[in-house]
């Protein structure tokens, strides 16, 4: 592999298919493979063991032998390292929804069958919409540290406070990548979703 090739690998997503039937590991496996880095796992142990902080996305079987895909997502968001317990998860089952999704911590659920390209389009849609929400949560972050400072301090003091002008600057920066990846992922995502992320952001901005 060239160097070339290594680093277009290296910064491909990371996904780890959990799949008891072979024939659907190895299609999933195959849909996604050009995209992304992609892995494997034949059972909820494995997926527990496979399960790392380099891993970006998890798409997991719910009804499988042993430790369910419930078990494996409830094991993963009680994990005491905080990339594992975030990872963005989508439950893809042949099992129709209950009420008992309810208290189920994942970002998509999907019934199979499910085509190539409904797989493509929900997977790109979660890892855009996990991006996004990192760098939504930085901007209010500042947000927030700017308005308290400027509650609590006279504003002279601010004016001559070098790191309040970097912190400023940099609330700038990501204020205007922020508009652009709101617009960008509206763009990206079906519509009725753009509409119920209108109403999310509405009620936030």
């Amino acid at each position: 592999m060239t160097n070339q090739n290594k680093t277009q690998q290296e910064q491909k997503k990371t996904i780890l298919i959990v799949e008891d039937d072979p024939a659907e590991r190895e299609l999933y496996q195959e849909i996604l493979k050009k995209q992304y880095n992609t892995k494997t796992a034949k059972n909820g142990e494995q997926a527990l063991q496979k399960t790392t902080p380099n891993t970006d996305l998890l798409i997991l079987d719910r009804k499988m032998p042993g430790i369910t895909g419930d078990q494996v997502l409830k094991e993963i968001r009680q994990s005491n390292n905080q990339k594992i317990k975030n990872i963005p998860t989508i439950m893809l089952t042949a099992l129709d929804a209950d009420l008992d999704i309810i208290n189920m911590q994942f970002n998509d659920y999907l019934n199979k069958p499910i085509s190539p390209q409904q797989l493509r389009e929900k997977v790109e849609k979660t890892l855009v919409i996990e991006r996004y929400s990192r760098d939504l949560e930085r901007y209010y972050s500042l947000f927030n540290k700017i308005r308290t400072l400027k509650e609590s301090l006279d504003k002279e003091e601010l004016e001559k406070s070098e790191e309040f002008k970097k912190l400023n600057n940099e609330f700038s920066k990501i204020e205007e990548n922020t508009k652009k990846e709101i617009q960008e992922i509206m763009e990206r995502i079906d519509v009725s979703d753009v509409e119920e992320l209108k109403k999310l952001l509405n009620r936030v901005l």
